[in-house]
């Protein structure tokens, strides 16, 4: 590392807040900034003393494109930039269980390190693209998707985190994010994009929600300028992406799946809307054609 990288890195440690906030709390400040750029744009963002573009959305690029009844407010994202950090892994354990037997377990490894009174941990910055994608309409009815809204949030199931309870369980996440996964696909089939090479992010704020997909990995696919010169073409995507969701080689056996408390998913499978696990922040859970679609088979 340079002096002078080493200068600015110091002089971000020492600016850092005491406590950062929480995941909600990002994620809905994260879905509020580029609910304003989709409206207003967002001029040129640096970070000071870097000429390096942090994040970008050009005013009035904004299109509206129908989508079952709604309107869908697509928005290319120019420059955006992500920092993806490593907080730790995974280990399995073996011991002996209350029967005296082999028992293994999976055990949490913090990678932390203390510096300043402050824990820290590694990560990378990358630079790339997206496409930012929301609706002012209503996504999901009140007679869609009753068994997500009637799961237990209290007892739901012992291995899916609290903070699963609040959040992916809501109907308008679960439709959201089947969105995503079909759109991720159809991209991939109208553009030639890998299936591991675009990443989503799902918003959801009451009644309305967003995703964002984006490509900042470095390599020949995204970065270059590929996924937001696509935001047009998202009229004929679209129809491809839905017809993927109402067809799937697994049916009937795939649509006659349903949620029920205690489980992850829905009616879908890898045949219709399961993408790869590095491109999916849910592990490819929390998916359901018929939230998406908007009937009760």
């Amino acid at each position: 590392i340079s002096s002078s990288s080493w200068d600015v890195l110091k002089g971000c440690i020492g600016g850092a807040p005491g406590k950062s906030a929480g995941f909600d709390e990002m994620i809905r400040g994260e879905f509020t900034g580029l609910l304003d750029a989709a409206e207003h744009g967002a001029p040129p963002e640096r970070r000071p003393g870097d000429e390096q573009v942090l994040f970008k959305v050009e005013r009035n690029s904004t299109i509206n494109v129908p989508l079952l009844g709604k309107t869908l407010q697509i928005t290319p994202v120019e420059r955006l930039r992500t920092v993806t950090v490593q907080t730790g892994f995974r280990r399995m354990v073996g011991g002996e269980n209350t029967t005296g037997g082999e028992q293994s377990e999976f055990k949490e490894v913090d990678i932390s390190y203390d510096y300043m009174g402050r824990s820290w941990y590694p990560g990378v910055e990358f630079l790339g693209e997206g496409l930012f994608v929301t609706s002012a309409d209503k996504v999901v009815g009140e007679s869609d998707a009753i068994e997500w809204t009637r799961a237990d949030r209290n007892d739901y199931s012992p291995h899916i985190s609290q903070h699963s309870l609040f959040r992916e369980l809501n109907p308008v996440f679960v439709w959201w994010h089947t969105l995503a996964h079909a759109l991720i696909r159809a991209i991939g089939e109208y553009a030639g994009y890998s299936s591991a090479s675009i990443r989503e992010r799902i918003y959801t704020d009451g009644d309305r929600g967003g995703i964002l997909l984006y490509a900042t990995q470095p390599g020949n696919d995204g970065t270059l300028g590929g996924l937001v010169s696509l935001h047009t073409h998202l009229k004929r995507i679209l129809p491809a992406a839905m017809e993927g969701v109402r067809v799937c080689s697994g049916d009937p056996l795939c649509r006659m799946q349903k949620f029920t408390k205690g489980g992850i998913n829905g009616a879908v499978c890898y045949g219709c809307l399961m993408n790869s696990e590095t491109s999916c922040e849910h592990r490819n859970m929390w998916l359901d054609r018929h939230v998406l679609l908007g009937d009760d088979m």
